[in-house]
């Protein structure tokens, strides 16, 4: 799972993009190893269209993989 890669809720037809990986999870001072890519963050593409969420990413599957470079967003850490 890579940023820019369309995912889909396992199960369910809710989908969304890849927009960065969780970093730290400030509520518990829990900081994760760099390049962890277990938290992916995302954004909903359809009903909470534009929405930001993170999940496991054992609760997504990847639809579609984005080959492109981008950059990681500064926001991540806000979430």
């Amino acid at each position: 799972m890579n940023i820019g890669d369309l995912v889909k809720r396992k199960n369910k037809e809710w989908y969304a993009l890849v927009i960065g990986f969780k970093k730290t999870f400030p509520a518990m001072g829990y900081i994760l190893p760099d390049g962890d890519t277990n938290y992916p963050v995302i954004m909903w593409l359809a009903g909470n269209s534009g929405s930001i969420d993170s999940c496991h990413r054992s609760l997504l599957e990847v639809i579609s993989e984005c080959h492109l470079n981008m950059p990681d967003d500064p926001r991540e850490n806000e979430l």
